[in-house]
């Protein structure tokens, strides 16, 4: 039975995960570099990447699963509790913050496991909304997310400030 074949498992990640969540997190900062906001990587961020992901696994108010399929970590999605401002409701929410699936495990329903996993995550916490932000060029998991039930309510726009000029003061 190859990867593509094989049954998913969703579980929670766990620190010996965490080479394949580098590797999935990874991929998918350097998928996003197409999207203004996230273009400009520190030149730096891999050696940054191992730590803070490690800690983030550790972290009681983030949830990261990873699904496997076979031997294969085939997808991954990280959530954190978040707190709104008091004026909204609900105030708490789950924030999705990376979201992951292998190109070859694509339309396949990992996705869905994955969400669905992190929804009895949601409700054993008394949260009753999820938030995500997802690229405007990203056709392909804009499509995806409205068929999973979420429904756009923000555009964010990205500006970088104008260096001084000289004369300036």
């Amino acid at each position: 039975m190859t990867a593509r074949t094989a049954r998913i498992v969703v579980r929670r990640a766990h620190d010996g995960d965490l080479d394949a969540v580098v590797a999935m997190r990874s991929a998918l900062l350097e998928a996003s570099r197409t999207n203004p906001a996230y273009r400009r990587l520190r030149r730096n961020y891999a050696s940054i990447a191992r730590p803070v992901f490690a800690a983030q696994l550790g972290d009681a108010r983030c949830l990261t699963l990873i699904a496997i399929a076979g031997n294969e970590p085939v997808g991954l999605l990280r959530c954190a509790l978040s707190t709104a401002n008091r004026l909204h409701e609900p105030q708490r929410h789950a924030y999705v913050l990376s979201v992951y699936v292998v190109p070859h495990q694509r339309r396949r329903g990992v996705l869905k496991r994955l969400l669905l996993t992190a929804d009895r995550w949601c409700q054993a916490k008394g949260i009753n909304e999820m938030r995500l932000h997802v690229g405007v060029e990203n056709d392909a998991g804009n499509a995806a997310w409205l068929a999973l039930g979420f429904e756009p309510a923000e555009t964010l726009c990205v500006r970088r400030v104008p260096s001084r000029s000289r004369g300036e003061s």
